[in-house]
């Protein structure tokens, strides 16, 4: 059965979203959140507080689905980065503005990485719990695999769909300067389209996201 196929019977179930709706207002309630609070949902304010939740809601669902283990795949890289037009058009749902006029890096173990056009086979790396950046590099390492590059990373994105690219997915292969600090690229999947953001290296790194990673006998000489 489909997804919307899935939701039309959920529509039907009125014992299942009255439950559902009666444990929002209790948790609601228990926050002591006044009643206007909540008649803004019927209001067109309410459109970014839902799919926040919407969003929070499918995180949570994501970390807690068994982790497979790693399965090789690959996708076509060419190494040029998209003007600014292109990634919205990628990206409909959001693409953080500071893309328009700066440009990723690779980080210093990575900066030996051929740019040549070729086929790549990537893997993914997820740490079951809260880490740094560190900690994260630390165990791509272990791996024997490295970080991916932002390239690479849209390689990925161009090639795989929503459905197959389900978790949170960050490169951090390549960094990108933002008011002095260094930042990653991440995409996240909503119910109307892809975002692209980008997230300070500093950032604690919870359990549903996934990082993607190359293996070491791809990175050919320039």
């Amino acid at each position: 059965m489909g997804i919307r196929s899935d939701y039309a019977k959920l529509r039907q179930d009125s014992d299942t979203l009255s439950s559902i709706t009666e444990k929002i207002l209790q948790a609601c309630e228990a926050r002591d959140a006044p009643i206007e609070a909540i008649h803004r949902l019927m209001t067109p304010k309410r459109h970014l507080t839902i799919s926040v939740l919407a969003d929070r809601i499918l995180q949570d669902w994501q970390a807690e689905q068994p982790k497979k283990s790693p399965v090789p795949f690959s996708a076509p890289v060419v190494y040029v980065q998209s003007e600014f037009e292109e990634l919205k058009r990628r990206f409909p749902q959001h693409v953080e503005s500071y893309c328009a006029d700066q440009r990723f890096d690779p980080i210093d173990r990575c900066k030996e990485v051929s740019r040549k056009k070729r086929e790549i086979s990537f893997e993914y790396v997820n740490m079951g719990r809260a880490a740094s950046t560190d900690e994260v590099l630390a165990e791509i390492e272990r791996r024997g695999l490295r970080p991916a590059l932002y390239e690479e990373f849209l390689g990925v994105l161009k090639k795989y769909s929503d459905a197959e690219l389900n978790y949170p997915l960050v490169a951090l292969g390549s960094e990108i300067n933002v008011r002095g600090g260094r930042c990653v690229a991440l995409m996240c999947s909503a119910a109307n389209g892809r975002y692209f953001d980008l997230v300070w290296v500093g950032h604690k790194w919870l359990e549903h996201y996934w990082f993607l990673a190359v293996r070491k006998e791809e990175q050919e000489k320039p």
